[in-house]
């Protein structure tokens, strides 16, 4: 006799079978998700205050190209790109070690207070001084540079400090 759900009831007879789909549907996932990455990677290096052609960007990444794409793809939108790849991966991981902990498909940062302890962090920083300028300056490694730059000053005088920096890595191309 044929049932509309013989499938059904056949696979939990045959576990190889349901195995294999199984692995097969978690295969397609990982490699709809690798595409999806690289998808967004490349727009993130794309798109722009300067947008730049697919064929640039890629000539950029291998080193080829005029000294303006590369600057824009190589020292700007790279590093924030794969610094945005890698805090996305790990919020994920410590969702889903939160969710492993609990057993708990719908666990969220909340359920431990965890986002509350962030939120009087914040607030404590910001009382007692460490703003957001603070913040950036360290985040960006300027309070050292700006020690360095001081002492160049000192010993070469106030033009051979601006001329380095001009020249050096705080040179910024314009429209990024």
């Amino acid at each position: 006799m044929n049932s509309p759900f013989a499938a059904t009831t056949e696979s939990p007879h045959n576990p190889s079978r349901t195995q294999a789909r199984t692995h097969s549907r978690t295969r397609i996932a990982w490699v709809a998700g690798a595409v999806a990455l690289l998808v967004v990677v490349m727009l993130g290096l794309i798109v722009g205050a300067v947008s730049l052609p697919i064929a640039d960007v890629i000539a950029a990444l291998k080193g080829q190209g005029d000294q303006t794409t590369l600057a824009i793809v190589r020292d700007l939108r790279l590093p924030r790109v794969l610094l945005a790849a890698l805090v996305g991966a790990g919020l994920a991981m410590s969702g889903g070690a939160l969710q492993g902990t609990l057993h708990n498909p719908l666990a969220e940062p909340y359920l431990l207070g965890v986002s509350g302890g962030a939120a009087v962090g914040a607030v404590i920083a910001m009382v007692l001084g460490a703003g957001m300028p603070w913040a950036r300056a360290c985040a960006r490694g300027r309070v050292v540079d700006d020690g360095i730059g001081e002492r160049r000053q000192l010993a070469h005088g106030p033009a051979h400090h601006i001329r380095a920096r001009r020249a050096g890595r705080h040179s910024r191309v314009e429209g990024t």
